[in-house]
Protein backbone atom coordinates (compact mmCIF):
# COMPACT_ATOMS: atom_id res chain seq x y z
CA UNK A 1 0.00 0.00 0.00
CA UNK A 2 1.20 3.22 -1.42
CA UNK A 3 1.19 6.31 1.37
CA UNK A 4 2.00 9.52 0.34
CA UNK A 5 4.05 12.26 2.48
CA UNK A 6 3.76 15.79 2.56
CA UNK A 7 6.13 17.86 3.82
CA UNK A 8 6.00 21.10 5.74
CA UNK A 9 8.21 22.88 3.10
CA UNK A 10 5.49 21.81 0.43
CA UNK A 11 2.36 23.09 3.18
CA UNK A 12 3.54 25.61 5.84
CA UNK A 13 4.03 29.03 4.86
CA UNK A 14 7.01 29.54 7.39
CA UNK A 15 5.89 33.37 8.00
CA UNK A 16 2.79 32.31 9.28
CA UNK A 17 3.66 28.69 10.84
CA UNK A 18 0.66 27.61 8.99
CA UNK A 19 -1.46 26.54 5.36
CA UNK A 20 -4.90 26.89 5.10
CA UNK A 21 -8.01 26.33 2.39
CA UNK A 22 -11.42 25.80 2.32
CA UNK A 23 -11.24 22.44 0.84
CA UNK A 24 -13.92 20.16 -0.82
CA UNK A 25 -14.30 16.28 -1.79
CA UNK A 26 -14.57 17.52 -5.81
CA UNK A 27 -10.84 18.98 -5.69
CA UNK A 28 -8.59 17.17 -2.72
CA UNK A 29 -6.44 14.49 -2.69
CA UNK A 30 -8.26 10.94 -2.90
CA UNK A 31 -5.30 9.03 -1.64
CA UNK A 32 -3.95 7.73 1.59
CA UNK A 33 -1.59 10.11 3.31
CA UNK A 34 0.62 11.77 5.72
CA UNK A 35 2.52 14.31 6.75
CA UNK A 36 4.70 15.98 8.37
CA UNK A 37 2.43 18.97 10.94
CA UNK A 38 -0.88 19.04 12.47
CA UNK A 39 -4.21 19.65 10.71
CA UNK A 40 -7.24 21.15 12.00
CA UNK A 41 -10.48 20.32 9.86
CA UNK A 42 -13.96 21.69 10.79
CA UNK A 43 -16.90 19.98 7.87
CA UNK A 44 -18.90 22.61 6.85
CA UNK A 45 -21.09 21.14 4.41
CA UNK A 46 -22.57 17.24 3.80
CA UNK A 47 -21.14 14.10 5.26
CA UNK A 48 -17.30 13.34 4.82
CA UNK A 49 -16.16 9.35 4.80
CA UNK A 50 -12.69 9.58 6.59
CA UNK A 51 -10.64 6.26 5.92
CA UNK A 52 -7.73 5.16 7.49
CA UNK A 53 -4.52 3.06 6.59
CA UNK A 54 -5.89 0.20 8.32
CA UNK A 55 -9.08 -0.19 6.58
CA UNK A 56 -11.46 1.72 8.90
CA UNK A 57 -13.52 4.35 7.67
CA UNK A 58 -15.45 7.11 9.91
CA UNK A 59 -18.75 8.86 8.89
CA UNK A 60 -18.30 12.85 9.53
CA UNK A 61 -21.54 14.77 9.87
CA UNK A 62 -21.30 18.38 9.36
CA UNK A 63 -19.51 20.34 12.52
CA UNK A 64 -17.27 17.61 12.83
CA UNK A 65 -14.05 19.54 14.25
CA UNK A 66 -10.41 16.58 14.05
CA UNK A 67 -7.37 16.98 14.98
CA UNK A 68 -5.12 15.45 12.69
CA UNK A 69 -1.68 14.11 13.95
CA UNK A 70 1.38 14.30 12.06
CA UNK A 71 1.42 10.38 12.17
CA UNK A 72 -2.11 9.88 10.56
CA UNK A 73 -2.47 8.32 7.45
CA UNK A 74 -5.75 9.00 6.07
CA UNK A 75 -8.05 10.08 3.57
CA UNK A 76 -11.17 12.48 2.94
CA UNK A 77 -13.41 11.08 0.69
CA UNK A 78 -17.22 11.80 -0.56
CA UNK A 79 -19.88 9.31 1.62
CA UNK A 80 -22.02 9.68 -1.91
CA UNK A 81 -22.90 11.99 -3.99
CA UNK A 82 -23.21 15.26 -2.01
CA UNK A 83 -19.94 17.63 -2.65
CA UNK A 84 -18.64 18.16 0.84
CA UNK A 85 -16.88 21.06 2.13
CA UNK A 86 -14.67 21.35 5.09
CA UNK A 87 -12.24 23.80 6.18
CA UNK A 88 -8.13 22.27 6.22
CA UNK A 89 -5.77 24.21 8.10
CA UNK A 90 -2.42 22.88 8.74
CA UNK A 91 0.04 23.97 11.83
CA UNK A 92 3.43 23.38 12.22
CA UNK A 93 4.56 21.28 14.71
CA UNK A 94 5.99 23.83 16.44
CA UNK A 95 2.90 25.89 16.78
CA UNK A 96 0.95 23.25 17.80
CA UNK A 97 3.49 22.09 20.44
CA UNK A 98 3.88 25.55 21.90
CA UNK A 99 0.35 25.34 22.62
CA UNK A 100 0.52 22.46 24.24
CA UNK A 101 3.29 23.27 26.36
CA UNK A 102 1.23 26.59 27.26
CA UNK A 103 -1.96 24.87 28.41
CA UNK A 104 0.27 22.65 30.60
CA UNK A 105 -0.11 19.46 31.99
CA UNK A 106 -3.43 19.42 32.70
CA UNK A 107 -4.81 20.15 29.34
CA UNK A 108 -3.26 16.13 28.83
CA UNK A 109 -2.00 16.30 25.27
CA UNK A 110 -1.40 12.60 25.79
CA UNK A 111 -5.13 11.62 25.42
CA UNK A 112 -4.45 13.31 21.86
CA UNK A 113 -1.44 12.22 20.00
CA UNK A 114 -2.04 8.39 21.77
CA UNK A 115 -5.74 7.54 20.71
CA UNK A 116 -6.00 4.92 18.01
CA UNK A 117 -7.74 7.34 15.23
CA UNK A 118 -8.11 11.30 15.65
CA UNK A 119 -9.94 12.99 18.15
CA UNK A 120 -13.37 14.24 16.97
CA UNK A 121 -16.04 16.51 18.20
CA UNK A 122 -19.27 17.48 16.48
CA UNK A 123 -19.94 21.22 17.17
CA UNK A 124 -23.18 22.74 17.22
CA UNK A 125 -24.39 24.57 14.39
CA UNK A 126 -23.72 28.18 16.56
CA UNK A 127 -20.21 27.20 16.51
CA UNK A 128 -19.74 25.82 13.17
CA UNK A 129 -21.18 28.86 12.42
CA UNK A 130 -18.67 30.64 14.51
CA UNK A 131 -15.63 29.14 13.37
CA UNK A 132 -16.41 29.83 9.36
CA UNK A 133 -17.34 33.16 10.20
CA UNK A 134 -13.98 33.51 11.79
CA UNK A 135 -12.10 31.29 8.95
CA UNK A 136 -13.59 33.69 6.38
CA UNK A 137 -12.40 36.61 7.73
CA UNK A 138 -9.24 35.00 7.74
CA UNK A 139 -9.68 34.13 3.74
CA UNK A 140 -10.14 38.21 3.33
CA UNK A 141 -6.89 39.38 4.79
CA UNK A 142 -4.94 40.39 2.25
CA UNK A 143 -2.03 37.62 1.84
CA UNK A 144 1.15 39.87 2.47
CA UNK A 145 -0.30 40.54 6.27
CA UNK A 146 1.48 37.90 7.52
CA UNK A 147 2.23 38.67 10.88
CA UNK A 148 -2.07 39.32 11.22
CA UNK A 149 -2.71 36.20 9.28
CA UNK A 150 -0.53 34.30 11.40
CA UNK A 151 -2.17 35.75 15.02
CA UNK A 152 -5.75 34.91 13.56
CA UNK A 153 -5.02 31.07 12.40
CA UNK A 154 -3.21 30.55 16.18
CA UNK A 155 -6.44 32.30 18.04
CA UNK A 156 -8.56 29.58 15.81
CA UNK A 157 -6.16 26.83 17.10
CA UNK A 158 -5.89 28.58 20.81
CA UNK A 159 -9.68 28.45 20.95
CA UNK A 160 -11.22 25.36 18.94
CA UNK A 161 -8.82 23.23 20.73
CA UNK A 162 -9.26 23.52 24.41
CA UNK A 163 -12.91 23.91 24.34
CA UNK A 164 -13.77 20.48 21.78
CA UNK A 165 -11.03 18.00 23.00
CA UNK A 166 -11.87 19.11 27.12
CA UNK A 167 -9.08 17.84 29.68
CA UNK A 168 -11.94 15.38 31.16
CA UNK A 169 -11.27 13.46 34.56
CA UNK A 170 -13.97 11.07 33.63
CA UNK A 171 -13.34 10.19 29.79
CA UNK A 172 -10.65 7.76 30.43
CA UNK A 173 -11.69 6.40 33.69
CA UNK A 174 -14.64 4.76 32.31
CA UNK A 175 -16.21 3.25 29.72
CA UNK A 176 -19.04 5.68 29.61
CA UNK A 177 -21.03 5.88 25.80
CA UNK A 178 -20.02 8.78 24.07
CA UNK A 179 -23.18 10.07 24.09
CA UNK A 180 -22.66 10.36 27.81
CA UNK A 181 -19.22 11.62 27.81
CA UNK A 182 -21.12 14.62 25.56
CA UNK A 183 -24.03 15.36 28.01
CA UNK A 184 -21.33 15.25 30.99
CA UNK A 185 -19.58 17.57 29.24
CA UNK A 186 -22.49 19.73 27.71
CA UNK A 187 -23.76 20.63 31.35
CA UNK A 188 -20.53 22.42 32.47
CA UNK A 189 -21.80 24.91 30.00
CA UNK A 190 -23.28 27.22 33.25
CA UNK A 191 -26.53 28.05 30.35
CA UNK A 192 -27.18 23.89 31.32
CA UNK A 193 -26.38 23.62 34.73
CA UNK A 194 -28.55 26.67 35.76
CA UNK A 195 -31.30 24.72 34.33
CA UNK A 196 -30.82 21.33 36.20
CA UNK A 197 -31.13 17.76 35.30
CA UNK A 198 -34.17 18.76 33.15
CA UNK A 199 -31.47 20.02 30.75
CA UNK A 200 -29.55 17.20 31.11
CA UNK A 201 -32.56 14.94 30.08
CA UNK A 202 -33.02 16.95 27.48
CA UNK A 203 -29.55 17.09 26.46
CA UNK A 204 -29.15 13.05 26.35
CA UNK A 205 -31.80 12.27 24.36
CA UNK A 206 -32.55 9.87 26.50
CA UNK A 207 -35.77 8.76 29.68
CA UNK A 208 -34.59 10.10 32.87
CA UNK A 209 -34.67 6.19 34.30
CA UNK A 210 -31.95 5.60 31.81
CA UNK A 211 -29.86 8.83 32.43
CA UNK A 212 -29.50 8.29 35.62
CA UNK A 213 -29.21 4.73 35.91
CA UNK A 214 -25.88 5.34 33.21
CA UNK A 215 -24.70 8.28 34.65
CA UNK A 216 -24.60 7.02 38.21
CA UNK A 217 -22.99 3.59 36.47
CA UNK A 218 -19.98 5.23 35.09
CA UNK A 219 -19.49 8.72 37.17
CA UNK A 220 -20.36 6.90 40.55
CA UNK A 221 -22.60 9.76 41.18
CA UNK A 222 -26.72 10.95 40.49
CA UNK A 223 -27.43 13.88 38.18
CA UNK A 224 -28.54 16.29 40.91
CA UNK A 225 -25.36 15.67 42.66
CA UNK A 226 -23.50 16.59 39.51
CA UNK A 227 -25.38 19.59 38.59
CA UNK A 228 -25.48 20.92 42.34
CA UNK A 229 -21.38 20.22 42.23
CA UNK A 230 -21.02 22.27 39.07
CA UNK A 231 -23.48 25.14 40.85
CA UNK A 232 -21.47 25.03 44.02
CA UNK A 233 -18.32 25.75 42.53
CA UNK A 234 -19.68 28.48 40.45
CA UNK A 235 -21.15 29.68 43.64
CA UNK A 236 -17.48 29.43 45.17
CA UNK A 237 -15.92 31.32 41.76
CA UNK A 238 -18.76 34.30 42.03
CA UNK A 239 -18.25 34.41 46.35
CA UNK A 240 -14.31 34.95 45.29
CA UNK A 241 -14.44 37.74 42.96
CA UNK A 242 -17.69 38.84 42.55
CA UNK A 243 -20.24 41.72 44.11
CA UNK A 244 -23.47 39.90 44.26
CA UNK A 245 -24.96 38.72 47.76
CA UNK A 246 -25.13 35.50 49.25
CA UNK A 247 -28.64 35.36 48.12
CA UNK A 248 -28.68 36.47 44.90
CA UNK A 249 -25.85 34.04 44.12
CA UNK A 250 -27.95 31.17 45.41
CA UNK A 251 -30.89 32.70 43.02
CA UNK A 252 -28.72 33.06 39.89
CA UNK A 253 -27.71 29.40 40.03
CA UNK A 254 -31.49 28.28 40.47
CA UNK A 255 -31.53 27.77 44.40
CA UNK A 256 -34.41 28.94 45.54
CA UNK A 257 -34.62 27.26 49.22
CA UNK A 258 -31.36 29.02 50.64
CA UNK A 259 -31.40 27.00 53.51
CA UNK A 260 -30.81 23.99 50.99
CA UNK A 261 -28.20 26.19 49.57
CA UNK A 262 -26.33 27.04 52.09
CA UNK A 263 -26.28 23.07 53.66
CA UNK A 264 -24.91 22.58 50.14
CA UNK A 265 -22.46 24.83 50.14
CA UNK A 266 -21.36 23.75 53.75
CA UNK A 267 -21.05 19.93 53.06
CA UNK A 268 -18.80 20.75 50.18
CA UNK A 269 -16.80 23.26 51.28
CA UNK A 270 -16.38 22.99 55.02
CA UNK A 271 -17.88 26.75 55.70
CA UNK A 272 -20.36 29.00 54.94
CA UNK A 273 -21.12 30.91 51.97
CA UNK A 274 -20.32 33.88 53.98
CA UNK A 275 -17.20 32.56 55.72
CA UNK A 276 -15.77 31.45 52.22
CA UNK A 277 -15.95 35.01 51.03
CA UNK A 278 -14.64 36.45 54.17
CA UNK A 279 -11.64 34.02 53.84
CA UNK A 280 -11.22 34.40 49.98
CA UNK A 281 -12.41 37.55 48.74
CA UNK A 282 -9.96 38.97 46.10
CA UNK A 283 -9.24 42.37 46.90
CA UNK A 284 -10.45 45.51 45.00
Amino acid sequence: MTIRLFTAAQIIDPDTGAGYRLNSTNNNYRYLHTHEYYELHCVTKGTIRHSFADGTSHLLPPGSLLLIRPADAHVFLPSGEEVCEYINIAYSTDTVEELFRFLGAGFRPDRLLQAKYPPTHILSDSERLKVLRGFERILALPFRQKELIRAQLRSLLAEWLPRTFPADPFEEATAAPRWLLDVHDEMNQKEHFVAGTERMVELSGRSRHHLCREFKKHFRMTPTDYVNGLRLNCAANLLAGGRLSVTEIALELNFHNLSHFHHLFKRQFGVSPGKYRQDRRLPG
